[in-house]
């Protein structure tokens, strides 16, 4: 199964998500990405195939903070 919102993607293999921020250029935790992290939580918490997820972000940084 694959996820893919405007700055989250998520894939699902044998009950692991890898869940990525994709927002360059340091992932800045925007109104935006924040709901798309969100539907995807929401998602993910439906599957019962889902026993572990792995947070990560594109680029240099995980993620830069919060955009102010």
């Amino acid at each position: 199964m694959t996820i893919v919102a405007n700055t989250v993607s998520c894939t699902v293999e044998n009950g692991v998500a890898l869940l990525t921020l994709n927002h360059p250029p340091v992932n800045a935790l925007t109104p935006d990405l924040l709901a798309d992290l969100g539907a995807a939580f929401d998602h993910l918490a439906k599957d019962e195939r889902v026993k572990v997820v792995i947070l990560t972000g594109t680029g240099r940084f995980f993620v830069g903070g919060g955009a102010i």
